[in-house]
């Protein structure tokens, strides 16, 4: 809130108000910076880290260390966190400005293909953290113009129903799955049926589980409120 005050009160004084408002911009930019810079930094010093190499939930070949430190450790994915809060903080006020989101798919295209020439480290998590937070910049923005595109249809917001059953489901399906047929199949086609075993998974945990816990939820709070509305307010006896 002060930082908004701040940043009226520079555009209504100031003579230049554009440069002022780059000026409030600033900060938000360098502050994504330094986080990309800390998300990249978490690959780099997992090289120190040596061991007998595991597993990863790709198909990687890396130190169990290594990747518990990279896809795990809680403070390593602090960064991301951050990031995702400063992005939302750009989109309340600029909510039209993003780079699009054919763009920001592009980009994430691309950076995974360099990723893939980077070792296993950067392709968990360092390369694909920029794009996929353009991306939602990109769907948040088209949202806030009232824009149709593919992830306002109706498919699109059922997904995004599901997409904490699938955070929750999705990494032990995939190593089920890569466990049980990984060796058959191949990296990509098991994979593939992780993905579909876990979309499948969390459609039924969402509909089966988070609904109807919600729905009780709604009902058991709408049944206190009004418990509290109809009694009536207790007089002082003389």
């Amino acid at each position: 809130m002060v930082a908004d005050l701040r940043v009226r009160l520079l555009s209504a004084l100031s003579p230049a108000p554009a440069a002022a408002a780059t000026r409030a911009r600033r900060p938000l930019t360098q502050a994504a910076a330094c986080c990309l810079a800390a998300i990249w930094a978490v690959p780099l010093a997992s090289h120190a880290l040596a061991g007998t190499p595991a597993g990863g939930p790709l198909g990687q070949e890396m130190p169990a260390a290594q990747l518990v430190l990279v896809c795990f450790w809680p403070i390593a994915r602090v960064p991301e966190f951050v990031l995702g809060i400063i992005l939302a903080r750009f989109h309340l006020e600029h909510p039209t400005r993003s780079p699009g989101i054919p763009a920001a798919a592009l980009l994430l295209l691309v950076s995974y293909t360099v990723g893939l020439t980077m070792g296993d480290p950067f392709q968990l998590v360092a390369v694909s953290a920029l794009p996929l937070g353009l991306i939602i910049l990109a769907a948040a923005a088209s949202d806030s113009r009232s824009k149709k595109t593919l992830l306002t249809a109706p498919t699109s917001i059922f997904l995004g129903e599901i997409s904490y059953a699938f955070y929750v489901i999705h990494f032990t399906a995939s190593i089920a799955v890569m466990q049980f047929a990984g060796d058959m199949l191949g990296p990509l086609l098991s994979m593939s049926c992780a993905l579909i075993v876990s979309l499948v998974l969390s459609a039924v945990l969402h509909l089966v589980v988070e609904n109807p816990v919600m729905r009780g939820h709604t009902v058991r709070a709408r049944l206190r409120i009004s418990s509290i509305t109809s009694t009536p307010a207790s007089t002082p006896q003389p």
